[in-house]
């Protein structure tokens, strides 16, 4: 019979086997009945492996939850670690950045925490700090680039060239993945792109969302007036652009 804590890692092998995979209900259901079940003798694996679930699934507040939970039963790395993962994986990059930064701390060394950091700082408009851990980046590991380096750093050179402070930038990059959140889409984050005019700098930061193509039209006509409605200080028209692209142009930028 197997150990609690075997238990536990068995059912994150399971469920790190549905990422990627169109969802079986019936295996979902038997991780779930499993995961529930062992919470007699090891509710902290219980609830992570829950918390997991629950992110893959694209339960955000379950997965809140469960991860919660587990902090309340132990605050280690790894328990701080699966719950970052999980908010990172459903874009709540804000609430993945306190735990990501209190994993920095405890393991300034760990590239993973060191990538996850990054990008979260990143997805949230604040680029003066991303561009300070790609320095750690670099420090840490010289022979192996960040891989979206080039592009954080072109972004943030031009929102310093436009006067942007992150201040101005951080409210307009959480009001689009809000927006992209309450159409029901599900945000795989941001590509920025800069290109030079006769004007000076533009910076064009694409949305990257799971859908079909007509409503992906339909994303981008609503907008510009919701970001207008909730964001007080929007920059001004041709310095900042935001585009959700059709999905294989998402596809492409994000894999290829």
């Amino acid at each position: 019979m197997p150990t609690p804590q075997l238990k536990s890692n068995e059912l994150l092998g399971r469920i790190n086997d549905l990422y990627g995979q169109e969802k079986d209900d019936l295996a979902v259901r038997r991780i779930r009945l499993d995961a529930e079940a062992l919470k007699k003798t090891d509710p902290l694996g219980a609830y992570n492996a829950l918390g997991a679930l629950e992110c893959i699934m694209g339960n955000i507040e379950k997965s809140r939850s469960n991860h919660k939970a587990a902090l309340r039963l132990d605050r280690s790395f790894n328990t701080l670690h699966n719950f970052a993962s999980s908010m990172h994986n459903l874009a709540e990059y804000d609430e993945s950045m306190g735990y990501l930064q209190e994993l920095f701390e405890m393991d300034p060394g760990n590239l993973h925490v060191l990538s996850r950091y990054i990008s979260a700082s990143y997805e949230t408009g604040q680029l003066q700090q991303a561009e300070h851990l790609l320095n750690e980046w670099d420090k840490l590991s010289p022979e192996n680039p960040y891989v979206e380096a080039q592009q954080i750093l072109e972004c943030a050179l031009a929102a310093r060239e436009l006067e942007l402070s992150d201040d101005i930038l951080m409210p307009i990059f959480k009001a689009t993945h809000k927006y992209v959140f309450e159409c029901r889409f599900f945000s795989e984050g941001f590509y920025s792109e800069v290109t030079i005019t006769d004007s000076g700098p533009v910076i064009t930061l694409y949305v990257f969302v799971r859908g079909d193509e007509d409503s992906i039209v339909d994303l981008n006509v609503n907008f510009p007036s919701y970001l207008v409605e909730r964001v007080e200080e929007i920059v001004p028209d041709k310095l900042v652009q935001f585009y959700i692209p059709e999905e294989e142009f998402a596809s492409e930028r994000q894999h290829g």
